[in-house]
This record gives structure tokens, C-alpha cells and sequence, in this order.
């Protein structure tokens, strides 16, 4: 896990997850969020090879401890997608997950707010080439309450 306070791009506490087996058919708990926050930017990115042809529904969920889950975005299908794509949430929830080919991705248009639970990854097929795609995960945060912080899981 990486912690740095980058508060000189505003964008506030990055936290990493190293790369990982994350479109692989399943629900991950990403990030565990304790207290109150404001997401402002969350990308994916493809490392190692390309992702496979088998088609694969992906989003973002908050998961409270009180209270139902909520989509932070709609699905983007990864199949096929090359190595190096990068992939981003617009902050508007009913937004599909903006996905583009190796090189750059535009950040949040507007922030979000997220309370205590935890950052989950919905992936509906397993388009990991074989495990061998594995994908990278950054996360930027301001806190809400006193002492709030995400931490990859």
C-alpha cells in the first residue's frame, strides 16, 4: 500500500493497489473506508498483457456498513482490451466506467462522496488472458470526518 498526501494536485491522500487478478469474474473488496470521504479520482490500469476476447460487464460499488450498496459508475465491457488501457469513473454515477487505449484517461468531472464500508470491483467474466493481465489500481481522497482514511485490502 501507498500513502502520500499529493495535496499539491488537489486531489488530496492516494492510496495504490499493486497489481492483481481483479476482472476475473468476481466482486473484490478493493478499498476499506473508514469514516466519511470524498472519492476525487479513481483509475485501473492494465499491466503485463492485453485482456482477453471473453466479454466481462466491469463497475465500481461503494459497499456501506450501514445502509445498501450503490454503483459509483455503470459498466464498461474490457474485452479485448490492450495492455496499458487505463480506465477511470466520471463521478457522475450513472456514468459507464470510461476506458481508453494505453497513453491517458480523463479524471473525475465531479467528486463523491462514500461513507464507511468498503470500494468494491464487480467484474461479471474473467478477461485476464490467463491470469497474466492483471491490473493496478489508484485511488485519491479527501477526508470527511475526523481521522476518515482508505486503506487497500
Amino acid at each position: 500500500m501507498t500513502l502520500s498526501n499529493t495535496s499539491g494536485d488537489g486531489l488530496g491522500v492516494r492510496v495504490s493497489k499493486p497489481a492483481a487478478d481483479l476482472f476475473d469474474g468476481t466482486t473484490t473488496n478493493v478499498f476499506t473506508v473508514s469514516g466519511d470521504v470524498w472519492i476525487t479520482g479513481l483509475s485501473i490500469k492494465v499491466e503485463d498483457a492485453a485482456l482477453d476476447a471473453t466479454a466481462n460487464a466491469v463497475k465500481w460499488t461503494a459497499n456501506p456498513t450501514t445502509g445498501s450498496s450503490v454503483d459509483l459508475c455503470a459498466t464498461l465491457d474490457v474485452a479485448s482490451d490492450e495492455q496499458g488501457t487505463i480506465y477511470s469513473i466520471t463521478g457522475i454515477l450513472t456514468d459507464a466506467m470510461v476506458g481508453t487505449t494505453a497513453g491517458a484517461v480523463a479524471g473525475m468531472a465531479q467528486i463523491v462522496r462514500v461513507s464507511a464500508g468498503s470500494i468494491d470491483l464487480v467484474s461479471a467474466g474473467d478477461s485476464n488472458d490467463s491470469n497474466t493481465a492483471l491490473q493496478t489500481v489508484d485511488l485519491w481522497y479527501l477526508p470527511i470526518d475526523d481521522g476518515a482514511t482508505i486503506v487497500q485490502t
